[in-house]
């Protein structure tokens, strides 16, 4: 799931701050590369 939100990624552990969800740095890089290519996540718009 995508929030658009900017998580925080401390060494090779990425943690979402709005959902406490937490991956592989790495591999949530990819899979979001992989979702935007494909249309799936909102990009977030930001001033």
């Amino acid at each position: 799931m995508s929030t658009g939100v900017k998580g925080l990624r401390v060494g090779r552990l990425f943690r979402c701050l709005d959902f406490g969800y937490q991956c592989n740095a790495d591999y949530n890089g990819a899979m979001n590369v992989l979702k935007r290519g494909m249309g799936y996540t909102l990009i977030a718009r930001v001033p």
